[in-house]
């Protein structure tokens, strides 16, 4: 893999999060941003529309490495959120489902959302396909 262009259908194809990932694409509001201009390639991270530059390359094909390797050693790059609800009776459901089809999956809650707490769960890679064939959604 050299290009940017190809890295994006790897990632694409094996289910990375592309919410999250962003390859030569202006105003990026939250996420991991790779671009590249003129002789310059950029691996950053962007927070509330604030880029902070992580790493710099001189060539396409060595900031692709470098983004791969990073990419694939981090697990919340491939996560998908499954399940957002606001009651612990309907979280404990999804996971009950979820245990009974053996798909590995986190919980992860937010105690202090809004008006109350949320609870999340998130799967991994390719069993988002299996979540939506169990969950019918």
């Amino acid at each position: 893999m050299k290009t940017l262009h190809e890295l994006k259908c790897y990632l694409v194809k094996e289910n990375f999060n592309m919410n999250s990932i962003y390859i030569n694409e202006p105003n990026v509001a939250e996420g991991l941003s790779l671009e590249g201009y003129d002789n310059t390639w950029t691996l950053s991270f962007v927070e509330r529309r604030k880029k902070s530059i992580q790493k710099e390359f001189t060539n396409e094909k060595d900031l692709v490495k470098y983004a791969l390797a990073k990419l694939r050693g981090n697990k919340w790059y491939k996560s998908k959120i499954i399940a957002f609800v606001h009651t612990e009776k309907e979280i404990k459901e999804v996971e009950e489902v979820l245990k009974a089809k053996d798909i590995y999956f986190e919980r992860n809650d937010m105690p202090l959302y809004r008006d109350g707490p949320a609870y999340r769960i998130f799967v991994f890679g390719n069993d988002e396909f299996k979540v939506k064939k169990v969950l019918n959604y």
